[in-house]
């Protein structure tokens, strides 16, 4: 699923989607525009944070990502296997095949502050949809935090 500036990807507490808890969209001003970024906002619509891709990072990583929440600050998150990271760099030169392989790839992501753990992603079986979110700063907004995961996956699999 590719998000599009006009796409909104919503995140409800409960399968009947009763109650929102963050909405995502392509982000239309600052860096996040121009680097591929996006917006969360709360269920009242107000802005919790924003994350994006940074492409001019090192051709050994394949995305390299940047998560800033109000009042927190930058946050920096990369693949933790080099080789892993490699490989679907490597496939995503192989065409639709090649997207396709790489999305089924595991990945784990890893955010620092300052050179500090602050949490990871993980999605750790391939066919399934969970990921194991591991915080080790404890002002991470949670909320932000499954969007920027969901978000993670969405591109994974664009």
């Amino acid at each position: 699923m590719k998000l599009k500036v006009s796409d909104e990807l919503t995140i409800y507490r409960d399968e009947q989607r009763t109650e929102k808890l963050v909405s995502v969209r392509e982000s239309s001003k600052g860096w996040l525009a121009a680097r591929t970024g996006y917006e969360a906002f709360d269920r009242e619509e107000r802005p919790v944070g924003s994350f994006g891709v940074l492409t001019k990072k090192p051709l050994e990583r394949t995305t390299t990502w940047q998560f800033d929440q109000p009042g927190l600050g930058r946050f920096i998150g990369t693949e933790r296997s080099v080789k892993t990271a490699r490989a679907r760099r490597l496939l995503g030169f192989g065409g639709a095949v090649g997207e396709i392989a790489g999305a089924l790839v595991k990945y784990h992501f890893d955010f620092e502050r300052d050179g500090k753990a602050a949490f990871s992603i993980e999605k750790p079986k391939v066919l399934d949809v969970w990921y194991k979110l591991t915080v080790h700063e404890d002002g991470v907004d949670r909320h932000l935090l499954f969007a920027l995961a969901v978000t993670m996956e969405a591109r994974q699999r664009a």
